[in-house]
């Protein structure tokens, strides 16, 4: 039998085929036929002898054998033709199912850690995937871009670069979410949901099944817990309000920091926060099988100096070296007067005080303000005058074990003298004798208290009635 090549999947097939047995191809039909010599019909004699025309006994023999082939052609033409059909239609309806692709058969999903702190992780075979997807597509024959691809001629449109870029990476147009990924405890159900484009799939003729995938924690191995704040040191120093926080001698594999390293006092709080160095606290634990806990701790401002700030502060033995002091001021002032004889003093007597402290927020070298005002005595002749003289200390420290402390060296006084005229703080005893000091306790209070209230706050103490 003749055999002739299908122009389409370039395999021989029988000369009689009007379809291809492989891929359904039809054949055109022959322009022109070329008879053989027993296909010819018989040569027509004369008309003079077959005067009417008509077939000879063996004319009609030939004829109806032929009628009888051409019939025996089509009995078996037809069946053949329907089968062909048939084969066809399935092969339609095979190519245009969806390969099915599972999704788990590419994913591995675990939790490693320890309880209540594990990791779950995912574990996707990108090259098995994208291997399968180009396969299915293969099988469905969209595979036509991968041609059009290795056509040096051909133009790429958008639609085959979008192919070329599936079949070449499908992975990445495949993400996937959990519903916790940390901090995981034994009986935790973990659950990955996988998304992507089911429009673009499907032209493809692709489809995933098990869009989701679960399990439950279980196995994980308990976790040391180590305390961060054992063996910190957490100091104060300074003197409130400006005292210092230092934190020391932590573990070295911790961070620490303070919410405020400055500007703190005796009984304000200070929340020191530990954090891992350099590593998460999964992986703190997976290195050193431990963790951190607790990560805060809050501590008391204590054991600051601080400034004067009340009179109850004051202790008796610190107001007997002022006054000591002060008297020798006193002394001293009455001293270099040379119009009083220094049998003419007759001693001094402390009548009140103000105490002045800074107000927050206001720059001044001087803390706080500590005035004493004494009542002098002096008997000139047969008279005896008074007047009042403040000595001014400043920067009084109340020590961290109740102490107070200060340079009583470091005081202010008045000052003033006679140099023709008076000039400065002086006041007039008698006719010629002047002495330096106040008429009235107002006049202290204007120059050492109003002149600063701006700057200060203050209280005053005097036991009886302030003499004016």
């Amino acid at each position: 039998m003749n055999k002739k090549i299908c122009a389409k999947c370039g395999r021989e097939v029988d000369d009689s085929n009007v379809f291809c047995p492989y891929c359904g191809n039809r054949f055109e039909a022959e322009s022109t036929e070329e008879m053989s010599a027993e296909e010819k019909p018989a040569e027509e004699k004369p008309a003079e002898d077959n005067p009417a025309g008509e077939k000879t006994a063996e004319e009609k023999s030939d004829a109806e054998s032929r009628k009888q082939d051409k019939a025996a052609v089509c009995k078996k033409a037809i069946p053949a033709a329907a089968v062909l059909i048939l084969c066809l239609c399935v092969f339609a309806i095979i190519r245009s199912m969806p390969v099915t692709l599972k999704l788990s058969d590419y994913t591995t999903l675990t939790v490693e850690g320890y309880d209540g702190i594990a990791s779950a992780k995912v574990d996707f075979d990108s090259d098995a995937f994208n291997r399968d997807v180009k396969e299915a597509m293969h099988k469905k024959g969209t595979d036509r871009l991968l041609e059009a691809a290795g056509d040096e001629d051909s133009v790429l449109d958008n639609d085959i670069l979008e192919d070329l870029l599936f079949a070449s990476y499908a992975d990445s147009f495949l993400s996937w979410d959990l519903n916790k990924s940390s901090g995981i405890s034994n009986g935790d159900e973990i659950e990955l949901t996988f998304r992507y484009d089911k429009e673009l799939l499907e032209k493809f003729r692709i489809q995933l099944e098990g869009d989701t995938i679960s399990m439950t924690a279980d196995g994980l191995p308990e976790v040391g817990v180590m305390d961060p704040f054992e063996g910190l040191e957490v100091t104060f120093s300074g003197i409130e309000p400006n005292g210092k926080v230092t934190v020391t001698n932590g573990d070295d594999r911790m961070v620490y920091r303070t919410d405020r390293n400055n500007e703190v006092s005796n009984g304000d709080t200070v929340t020191v926060t530990a954090d891992y160095r350099t590593y998460s606290e999964e992986q703190f634990a997976e290195m050193y099988g431990e963790i951190a806990s607790p990560l805060e701790k809050t501590y008391t401002v204590e054991g600051l100096d601080s400034y004067l700030s009340s009179f109850d502060q004051l202790t008796e033995a610190f107001l007997e070296t002022l006054d000591k002091q002060s008297r020798d001021v006193i002394a001293q002032s009455i001293s270099d007067n040379r119009k009083i004889e220094q049998s003419q003093y007759k001693g001094a007597d402390r009548t009140g005080m103000y105490l002045l402290t800074k107000k927050k927020g206001t720059y001044t070298w001087k803390e706080n303000r500590l005035v004493l005002v004494y009542t002098v005595h002096c008997k000139i002749g047969e008279k005896t005058y008074d007047y009042f003289y403040p000595v001014e200390y400043r920067n009084i420290l109340v020590l961290h074990d109740g102490k107070i402390s200060t340079n009583v060296m470091n005081y202010d006084k008045p000052e003033g003298g006679q140099f023709f005229g008076t000039y400065g703080d002086v006041i007039k005893l008698t006719e010629e004798i002047y002495a330096v000091g106040f008429d009235t306790i107002d006049q202290i209070f204007n120059k050492y208290v109003a002149s600063h209230v701006e700057e200060y706050n203050y209280q005053e103490q005097f036991p009886g009635e302030k003499e004016e």
